[in-house]
């Protein structure tokens, strides 16, 4: 009877244990899952980035505001062709309004029926207004605002050319600078391998190298690395850009989809 609580206990006790451990393997995974979403990059092509950039510029937005205030003007002046009805109620005693009288014992309403007479205390008139000859008032202010619209659409247009442009330029601009970079790491490593066979070479006296042959390699290998310093800052450059312009945020990564 004594031995029942101990097994019990050890049973808890195992219990705990296990669920502890599974906890801690979930816990591992999902860190190690949310690292590689971390280290995951966006991998972008010039047309994503093209429409990425126009629907992030406040400049086309604020275009497109234009154009839509200029078609509803345009819809205003094509709405002057149409017949405009006006109606105005009035609630309390009305001037026509005749005294009631009496029949029957019941009190009668002489005013008229109708939309135009609601009784004493109520009256309600329509007033309708047909244009029939405007001295080209009305297709005037109709051309001017289609001209107001197809110019606020050639700005919209114009603009988004001009983000195309600039996202076109800088794209090809971090392929050259990537490019360089890569071109300069090759490079590099062809010094790198060219010395230690001039060295090599050194060690076992032979007669078609010199010890100068290292020093102008190490000239070459430096120019090398001026080089591609030079496009590692082209890279930043470019892609601070491009990041600016579609909306990213400057610690976000991102790859195009041309390499060379």
């Amino acid at each position: 009877m004594g031995l029942k609580p101990c097994r019990a206990l050890y049973f808890k006790l195992c219990l705990t244990a296990t669920m502890a451990g599974l906890g801690f393997i979930l816990l591992c995974r999902g860190w190690a899952l949310g690292e590689e979403q971390k280290r995951g990059k966006l991998v972008l092509g010039l047309e994503e980035l093209i429409q990425m950039a126009i629907v992030h510029s406040p400049e086309v937005a604020e275009n497109r505001s234009d154009l839509a205030i200029a078609e509803s003007q345009l819809a205003q002046a094509k709405a002057g062709y149409y017949p405009q009805i006006e109606s105005t109620a009035l609630i309390g005693p009305v001037n026509d309004a005749e005294e009631p009288v009496i029949r029957d014992n019941r009190i009668y309403d002489p005013s008229p029926e109708g939309l135009s007479s609601l009784g004493v205390f109520g009256r309600v008139d329509l007033t309708v207004t047909q244009p029939l000859y405007t001295f080209g008032k009305l297709s005037r202010r109709k051309e001017a605002a289609r001209s107001g619209v197809n110019a606020r659409k050639f700005t919209v247009t114009s603009k988004e050319n001009e983000i195309a442009l600039r996202v076109t330029e800088l794209y090809y601009a971090l392929i050259l600078a990537e490019g360089g970079v890569k071109s300069a790491d090759e490079a590099r490593e062809f010094f790198d391998e060219a010395k230690k066979r001039i060295s090599r070479l050194l060690e076992l006296n032979a007669l078609n190298v010199a010890e100068s042959d290292l020093y102008r390699v190490d000239a070459f290998r430096a120019d090398t690395q001026r080089s591609r310093a030079r496009a590692q800052k082209g890279v930043r450059f470019a892609s601070f850009a491009l990041k600016a312009l579609i909306g990213l945020a400057p610690e976000a990564e991102f790859e195009v989809v041309e390499k060379d």
